[in-house]
């Protein structure tokens, strides 16, 4: 089964500015924020798609998602970097329909996600580290091939986008969020060494074309067509690791 997770308006925000907000709650200095009303469902569809959306104002809208998506989401982690708990966090679908008592900032919502699913599901994780194969994007020998964006077009189109269809065109985007497509396309960490800045227009294109020939790799595709390379590495990250976990009592 696949799935893809999609941002139904994500609105870019810094991992460093969420950990801040993580620290501060765990220093007292404040509470963490929680959803005024929030409904969870099964959902027994049986189709392989997961959306989970942010919608600006603080409202989070996932359909046909799994614990496991959900805890990706919430802990921004992604696939690989999550371990341990019951099978059922992968397999039981719900929808779930949660919303703020005010206009809150993003990184509030992630917070706010984390607090629901400790209340419904019961959830308790701890963070670690593992020793995992991993790439870095480095500029390539002659130097990059993207076209930085400036100015009002810059704010066109920067959230991080789920390439899974061998197309990564027309996004205008932070290397950092194309670090973190890159992730979700094949599997591992991808490490960001190329130190660009700013935001670049991608047009990236790999595997099979509509007309089923036979394209370049993904690897080939990033070098030739963006003039940037992926190497392969170990390194260390950070993982999140499920304690335990419940089914929730099914509400309206």
């Amino acid at each position: 089964m696949t799935w893809e997770t999609r941002f139904v308006q994500h609105i870019p925000m810094s991992r460093s500015l969420l950990l801040a907000a993580i620290l501060s709650i765990m220093l007292g200095i404040q509470t963490r924020p929680t959803f005024e009303v929030a409904s969870i469902k099964p959902n027994n569809s049986g189709d392989g798609r997961s959306n989970i959306g942010i919608r600006q104002g603080g409202r989070l809208i996932a359909t046909n998602a799994t614990l496991k998506n959900l805890i990706m989401m919430a802990y921004l982690v992604q696939d690989f970097q999550v371990s341990g708990g019951p099978g059922w966090i992968e397999a039981d679908h719900y929808d779930v329909n949660a919303v703020a008592n005010e206009n809150v900032a993003p990184e509030q919502v992630y917070l706010m996600t984390q607090a629901l699913l400790e209340e419904r599901f019961k959830l308790k994780v701890h963070r670690g580290t593992k020793e995992t194969d991993a790439y870095v994007l480095r500029l390539g020998k002659n130097g990059t091939k993207l076209q930085e964006v400036r100015g009002e077009d810059s704010n066109a189109n920067h959230g991080v986008q789920m390439a899974l269809r061998q197309v990564y065109s027309n996004k205008t985007a932070t290397i950092t969020s194309f670090a973190q497509t890159l992730q979700n396309v094949l599997g591992k960490t991808v490490i960001d060494k190329t130190e660009l800045k700013g935001f670049f227009q991608f047009d990236l294109r790999w595997g099979r074309t509509s007309e089923g020939e036979a394209g370049p790799s993904i690897f080939t595709a990033i070098q030739e067509q963006l003039g940037l390379r992926l190497e392969a590495e170990k390194t260390t990250i950070e993982t999140l690791i499920i304690d335990s976990a419940e089914k929730p009592a099914i509400n309206n």
